[in-house]
C-alpha cells in the first residue's frame, strides 16, 4: 500500500522522563494518547493495550512450557541427526514497537499484522561460511519445526507475505542463494522465506508466526550461523535496518530519535555518557531499546 497518513502522536519522551517504571512508562503514554482526538492515536493506544495483554504473566507461563516442549523435542532430533541447536527467547523492545506501530498507521498497514511481540530464533550451530549442505539443513530444521506446531500441536501457521524478489546482485556478500526453497509441502505461502529471496543488504533466514488453538501467536525465526553473523554484526544488522526502514518517517519519530537516554530513571535501565569517547552507554535488563528475554521476568 502506497500512501501516507498525515497525523501527529503525542510525544513519548514525556512518559519516559516521568515514569517511574517500565510499566509505568508505558501507562502513561497510552493515558497520553487516549486523549487525542484522532482515531490513529486511539488505534495506537489499543495496539499497546493489546500488547500488554500478551505479556500477562499467564501467557508467558504458557509460552514458555511451549519453548520447553519444543526445546525438547528439537534437542532429541538435533542428536539423532548429529546437528548442534542455539534456541532463544525474544521479546520486542518497547522503543522498536512503537517505531512499527507508528510506521503501520503512517503507511496505512492494519496494526493487526503485528505479530512479532513474542517469538524464538533458532540458529543452527554451522560454519562461518554458508554451504548448500548448511541451507538444506536450515529447511529440515523448519520442516521438523512445522511437523511439531502444526501436526503435534495442533497450531495454525498464518499466511505471510511473500518476501519482494528485488532481483539485487549480492556480490562480495558471504551469503548462497538456492536454487528452489525446500518448504515442507502445503506451507509455502506460511513461511516468509528470505534465504530464496534476501533482502537488499543480504539478509537471510525464514520467519512464520504461528497462533496456538487458544489464539496465543509468536513468531519464529530461523537461521544458519553464518545468517546469524550477517544479521547481528554484518551489512544486514538490525540498527542499520531500523535506520533504513525509518529514515523516510522521520517526522513521526523525532522524538524517539532525540530521547535523552539518560533523563530515564527507572529500575532495569542505566544510561550514561563516557567521557573519553562521548558515546553512550545503555545497560538495559527491562526492553526498553533493546530486545529481552521476557521469561526471565516471570514470578
Amino acid at each position: 500500500m502506497n500512501y501516507k497518513v498525515n497525523v501527529n502522536f503525542p510525544d513519548i519522551r514525556n512518559a519516559l522522563y516521568a515514569g517511574s517504571g517500565f510499566s509505568e512508562i508505558r501507562k502513561l503514554y497510552i493515558e497520553e494518547l487516549r486523549k487525542s482526538n484522532s482515531i490513529y492515536n486511539i488505534l495506537y493506544a489499543n495496539k499497546l493495550d493489546e500488547c500488554k495483554n500478551m505479556l500477562s504473566t499467564q501467557n508467558l507461563h504458557e509460552l514458555e512450557e511451549e519453548f520447553h516442549d519444543f526445546k525438547e523435542h528439537m534437542r532429541k532430533w538435533a542428536k539423532k541427526h548429529h546437528v548442534s541447536l542455539i534456541l532463544m527467547r525474544r521479546q520486542k523492545d518497547f522503543l522498536g514497537l512503537n517505531e512499527k506501530i507508528r510506521l503501520f498507521l503512517k503507511t496505512g498497514q492494519p496494526l493487526d499484522k503485528i505479530w512479532d511481540l513474542l517469538g524464538f530464533r533458532i540458529v543452527l550451530g554451522t560454519s562461518k561460511k554458508e554451504t548448500p549442505e548448511n541451507i538444506h539443513l536450515c529447511y529440515e530444521v523448519l520442516n521438523e519445526l512445522i511437523r511439531f506446531f502444526a501436526f503435534d500441536r495442533f497450531c495454525t501457521f498464518l499466511e505471510a507475505e511473500p518476501p519482494v524478489n528485488t532481483g539485487e546482485s549480492f556480490d562480495g556478500m558471504d551469503i548462497y542463494i538456492p536454487s528452489k526453497s525446500e518448504v515442507l509441502e502445503g506451507f509455502e505461502n506460511n513461511i516468509k522465506d528470505y534465504i530464496i529471496s534476501p533482502k537488499t543488504n543480504g539478509y537471510q533466514s525464514l520467519h512464520m508466526i504461528i497462533r496456538k488453538p487458544n489464539g496465543l501467536t509468536f513468531e519464529v525465526q530461523i537461521r544458519t550461523y553464518a545468517m546469524d553473523l550477517h544479521a547481528e554484526h554484518g551489512g544486514a544488522n538490525h540498527d542499520g535496518h531500523k535506520r533504513t526502514r525509518y529514515e523516510d518517517n522521520s517526522d513521526y519519530n523525532n522524538d524517539i530519535q532525540e530521547i535523552d537516554f539518560t533523563k530515564i530513571n527507572i529500575p532495569g535501565f542505566y544510561a550514561l555518557e563516557d567521557e573519553k569517547t562521548h558515546s553512550l552507554v545503555i545497560h538495559d535488563l527491562v526492553g526498553l531499546t533493546k530486545s529481552i528475554d521476557p521469561f526471565n521476568f516471570l514470578v
